[in-house]
């Protein structure tokens, strides 16, 4: 509530009458540096900043049980921003719940600042002081900035240890960029909300800030296929004071013996077909070489490759798109017929039916309809949403084809989207979405994945710990993530045999699928069982 010029600013009732006093301090201070340098005037100062100060017991960033509020600490704003509580600035003292309290602020910035005490340091993720601004009074006789809450811990516990690759004859290098966690449920898998963090390039790995207890210790390898070596096998299990650094623990990994051949499931032959061409009247596909009609190109193109013994293929907008569409469209089928582009629509469904009926999976892959205008402009009318989603996909699905969805990890589910996918998969649809589930989404992480392999890299938490939305490989099905081979590192061209048999190798060796035109290694002269073969290597 507001006051006359000249006299004590009013305050709010406080949880803690102790807070009257300096509450009415504060107002008067700051009324009194606010005038001096040309601030408004105290009859103006109605603002408020409050907050908490809590004992994060279990150091995990978060008010939750078992931690408990920070009675008597003096918290103060910051004036002259010298970091420390003096004679210039003001304070109040935390209540009987951790809160406290100033009321009666002119409009302005303030350094919300607390006094530590010994053992504590900010919690995970919480803040050791805070600039909040009071803005303008408006309307209204009150302007507030919000809570502003401190969380803070004495856990100091440390956990650090190496992980290393063993080679055969017993050397070991560090194994970088390996996953390590603490298996809170000791389960013996990592699960979404673990603490986890990677090996740095020394192979080293750090778990600070932790409170007493037991932990259980794993490694949550980058790769699949690697036995540990270690005297305690894959875990250990570490009381921790919660004070002090226990002692290192070294783990160490072999790769195991290698399969004698990859398998030819995990080989993608990938047709562009949308962006084949930069011509607008075609829907950017080269009438080279898709414009005598699909039986021609399955004739030509298809059946070669399913003859040098390729089980997948992977059709890139099959219908079609304009230059300049930001995303591309779910619904390219239709706008296709509606272009009168009967040999990009015409015998499409009979003659992908041939080639799925031997067994060959084909992934028809096209844009999400949530980012489609013209499935945006349906959003309120689920029926018309839903009857246009099932005329859009309808030849893929007669044409016993997978489907993917461009940016379709952005489904949440019980979403438009996902009940039609829902629907799909109810028919015994395979459906993919675009690129690295996040982890908190079991629902997303159910689906197979298909990315370019440069995204695939630059999600991998493993190699980049600002992706630490995105789901760790070991939590994604198994042999379900197709990778689509489309750039090069720098100064490597793209016909470099040595580099795509290289590669090649990698994403298989992971476990995943590499899609990859077929007829391009033909022309490198790379065949099928080089690239099934672990153990083989390009002489240049």
């Amino acid at each position: 509530m507001g006051s006359s010029a000249g006299a004590p600013v009013a305050v709010e009732r406080l949880e803690d009458r102790r807070l009257l006093s300096a509450a009415v301090g504060a107002a008067a201070l700051l009324a009194s540096h606010h005038a001096s340098s040309g601030g408004l005037s105290p009859a103006l100062a109605a603002g408020t900043i409050g907050g908490y100060l809590w004992n994060d017991r279990d150091a995990d960033g978060a008010w939750a049980y078992p931690d408990t509020q920070l009675v008597g600490w003096t918290v103060y704003l910051d004036l002259d921003h010298n970091g420390a509580l003096d004679g210039g600035d003001v304070s109040t003292i935390t209540g009987g719940s951790g809160h406290f309290q100033f009321t009666g602020l002119p409009p302005g910035q303030y350094t919300v600042r607390y006094v530590n005490q010994p053992g504590f340091h900010p919690a995970p993720k919480q803040p050791a002081s805070a600039d909040v601004t009071i803005p303008p009074r408006g309307a209204g006789p009150t302007a507030s900035a919000g809570d502003v809450d401190f969380g803070l811990t004495t856990a100091n516990g440390q956990i650090s240890g190496a992980v290393n690759e063993v080679f055969p004859g017993g050397s070991e290098v560090a194994a970088q960029h390996w996953g390590v966690y603490l298996d809170t449920n000791n389960n013996g898998r990592i699960d979404p909300g673990e603490p986890w963090t990677t090996t740095d390039a020394s192979g080293n790995f750090t778990f600070s800030n932790l409170p007493f207890g037991n932990y259980h210790v794993r490694v949550d390898p980058l790769h699949a296929g690697w036995s540990s070596t270690s005297v305690a096998g894959q875990s250990y299990t570490i009381l921790s004071d919660g004070q002090h650094p226990s002692a290192p623990l070294t783990f160490a990994y072999r790769k195991d013996p290698g399969v004698g051949s990859y398998s030819s499931h995990q080989l993608v032959d990938y047709f562009l077909v949308g962006g084949s061409s930069s011509d607008p009247a075609t829907r950017t596909v080269s009438r080279g070489t898709f414009g005598n009609g699909w039986w021609s190109f399955v004739a030509h193109n298809v059946i070669p490759d399913m003859l040098w013994g390729i089980k997948r293929i992977e059709l890139h907008n099959p219908f079609g798109l304009l230059p300049g569409q930001a995303y591309f469209p779910a619904d390219q089928f239709l706008e296709a017929q509606a272009a009168g582009l009967t040999w990009l629509t015409k015998d499409f469904v009979t003659s992908w039916r041939f080639v799925t009926r031997f067994g060959i999976e084909v992934i028809g892959y096209i844009g999400d309809p949530e980012f489609d205008p013209s499935f945006q402009a349906l959003a309120s009318d689920p029926a018309a949403w839903n009857a246009r989603f099932d005329a859009a996909v309808a030849p893929l699905v007669q044409a016993g084809m997978s489907v993917a969805f461009d940016l379709g990890q952005a489904m949440q589910q019980g979403d438009l989207l996902s009940q039609a996918v829902d629907r799909l998969r109810g028919q015994g649809v395979k459906v993919y979405l675009e690129q690295r589930p996040p982890e908190f989404s079991s629902y997303n992480l159910s689906f197979p994945v298909i990315a370019t392999d440069q995204d695939w890299i630059n999600s991998n938490p493993y190699l980049n710990q600002q992706s630490g939305w995105a789901a760790k490989n070991s939590e994604l099905p198994a042999g379900n993530v197709v990778r689509i081979i489309q750039t090069t590192p720098p100064g490597i061209a793209f016909n470099d045999r040595a580099w795509m048999l290289g590669e090649l190798h990698s994403i298989l060796d992971d476990g995943n699928s590499a899609a990859v035109s077929v007829g391009w290694l033909r022309s490198l002269n790379i065949s099928l069982g080089q690239i099934l073969t672990p153990s083989f290597a390009v002489s240049l």
